[in-house]
């Protein structure tokens, strides 16, 4: 039940990026909706730490510093989708 939690609220928030950039509303909309995503994503690391072979310290460095480059990417995306989706229908 929480994964499913987990996964409405990722797809609640990529949703809300790509509407943000269809109705043109500004790149802080695209920037809070990369917060929102490597918030989430932190969310299910404390199963992946368990796992690794090396140091907690540099699992847990590599591991944000990913989270980050995807929910930036991601959500940059999302909102340029948005954006043309927009110009595609007139909007």
């Amino acid at each position: 039940m929480v994964e499913r939690a987990h996964s409405a609220l990722v797809f609640a928030t990529l949703l809300a990026v790509s509407l943000a950039g269809l109705v043109n509303t500004s790149l802080w909309s695209a920037c809070a909706g990369a917060a929102a995503l490597v918030l989430l994503s932190n969310l299910g690391r404390s199963m992946l730490s368990g796992y690794s072979m090396a140091p907690i310290q540099a699992t847990q460095a590599y591991c944000s510093l990913a989270s980050i480059i995807n929910g930036s990417a991601i959500a940059s995306g999302a909102y340029i989708l948005g954006r043309s989706a927009a110009w595609l229908w007139g909007i």
